[in-house]
C-alpha cells in the first residue's frame, strides 16, 4: 500500500510546484491595462511593469487617477505607502502644467538628457507610444552632430527663423539659459536692421573679414545661407583673381571700372571720392584725382 502511494505523492507535489512557479512567472509578464483597470489588477507590480516605461507609462496616461491611489495626488508619494514617489526615478516627471514652456523643458533636457531619453525614444528622442518626439514641435531639434557647421544651421535659420527664435532668445536671438546666443559665435550676427548700410557692414568686413567669410564664403561669392557681396556690389570685393593675388589696385582694373560706372564706386567712396572709414580716398594714391572743378588740362604738343 505504501509503495503505491509514494509515486502518487510525488506526482501531486510536482504538479503543485509547477502551478506555483507558473503563476509567479506570469506576474512578470506585461500587464495589459485600460482606463477601467483596478489597482488590484496591476499591483503588486511585475518587474517588467516597474522597469519598462511603455507599460507603466501607458497605464499612467490612460488612467492617472488609478496611479494616484498609491502614488499621491501630486505623484510625490503616499504616506501610507513609503517610497512611492514617481520622482524617485523620474526627476521631472510627471511634468508640471507649465513644462511645455521652453524655459522649463529646455533646462530639464540640458541637465538630464538621459532622463528624457528613457521615455522619449532613446538618444534620438524620436518618441514612443507614450511620449512625443521632440521633432513634433522642433523640426530640427535635437540638432544633429554636424549642426554646428554653417552649411547646416545657416540654411535652417534662413528657412525658418521663428523655429530658432523659440529657443534662442526671441527675435534678436540673444540666447537663453538653455540655448546660446548667435553672437557667441557670430559677433555681428544676426545683423542689425541698418547693417545693409555701407558704413555698418563695410566697417565690420574691414575689421574682421574672416567672420564674414564663415557665412558668405571664402571668396565672398556667397553660400546657401548667405548672399554674395557681388549681388549688391558688382565689383566688390575687389578680387578678380582670388587664386593669384589682388590685382584691383592696378589702374588698368579699377581705373577702367570707374570710367564705366563711377556711381558704383561712389556708393562706398562717397560722391566726392574722398573716402570713408571703410574705403580710402582716391587721393591717397592719386594726388590730383578726382580732378577739382575747373582744373586746366595740359596736353603735350604734337
Amino acid at each position: 500500500m505504501n509503495t503505491k502511494r509514494v509515486p502518487v505523492f510525488f506526482i501531486f507535489t510536482a504538479l503543485f510546484s509547477i502551478s506555483i512557479f507558473g503563476c509567479s512567472k506570469k506576474t512578470d509578464e506585461p500587464q495589459r491595462t485600460t482606463a477601467s483597470t483596478s489597482a488590484s489588477q496591476v499591483y503588486p507590480h511585475s518587474n517588467s511593469f516597474k522597469t519598462m516605461g511603455n507599460i507603466h507609462g501607458a497605464l499612467f496616461l490612460s488612467n492617472r487617477a488609478l496611479c494616484q491611489t498609491c502614488h499621491g495626488q501630486d505623484y510625490r508619494g503616499n504616506p501610507q505607502f513609503p517610497n512611492t514617489s514617481c520622482y524617485r526615478c523620474h526627476s521631472s516627471y510627471p511634468h508640471s502644467q507649465t513644462f511645455t514652456q521652453r524655459q522649463e523643458h529646455g533646462s530639464a533636457y540640458r541637465n538630464t538628457r538621459t532622463a528624457c531619453a528613457s521615455c522619449h525614444g532613446g538618444t534620438s528622442l524620436a518618441g514612443t507610444a507614450t511620449a512625443p518626439s521632440c521633432t513634433s514641435c522642433h523640426s530640427t531639434y535635437p540638432h544633429s552632430s554636424t549642426f554646428a557647421q554653417k552649411q547646416e544651421h545657416g540654411p535652417t535659420f534662413l528657412n525658418n527663423r521663428i523655429s530658432c527664435q523659440n529657443c534662442h532668445g526671441g527675435a534678436n536671438l540673444s540666447g537663453t539659459a538653455t540655448a546660446p546666443s548667435c553672437s557667441s559665435c557670430h559677433t555681428t550676427y544676426p545683423h542689425a536692421s541698418n547693417f545693409n548700410r555701407g558704413a555698418s557692414h563695410g566697417a565690420a568686413f574691414l575689421s574682421n573679414s574672416a567672420s564674414c567669410r564663415h557665412c558668405h564664403g571664402a571668396t565672398l561669392l556667397g553660400m546657401t545661407s548667405a548672399p554674395a557681396c557681388t549681388s549688391c556690389h558688382a565689383s566688390y570685393p575687389h578680387i578678380y583673381k582670388p587664386q593669384v593675388t589682388n590685382t584691383f589696385s592696378k589702374g588698368k582694373e579699377h581705373g577702367v571700372l570707374y570710367r564705366q560706372n563711377p556711381a558704383a564706386c561712389k556708393v562706398c567712396h562717397l560722391s566726392t571720392l574722398l573716402g570713408t572709414q571703410t574705403s580710402p580716398s582716391c587721393t591717397t594714391c592719386h594726388s590730383v584725382f578726382p580732378h577739382s572743378v575747373g582744373l586746366p588740362h595740359c596736353w603735350p604738343s604734337v
